[in-house]
């Protein structure tokens, strides 16, 4: 399983970020930070678009993109 708030954490921190500095740049709270750096929330699409837009980071960093409890579409044709 991913863990989106430790990846965020550590990207913001490698970036030189504070909180209060990346708050800022999204017009969020600290608050709002500390809890999508601990899973407490899950940011929004639209504030995980600039977050990574900020970072210089795809999104894909910070989702878990695999399939693997899901459903795959390997062995079917076009058709």
């Amino acid at each position: 399983m991913y863990d989106l708030g430790s990846r965020l954490r550590d990207m913001r921190n490698k970036r030189g970020f504070t909180q209060k500095a990346l708050a800022e740049r999204i017009n969020k709270s600290v608050s709002a930070i500390s809890g999508y750096e601990s899973n407490v929330q899950t940011p929004p699409t639209d504030v995980l678009i600039s977050i990574s837009q900020i970072l210089h980071v795809p999104i894909s960093y910070y989702v878990d993109v695999s399939c693997e409890d899901g459903y795959s579409a390997q062995g079917f044709s076009k058709e």
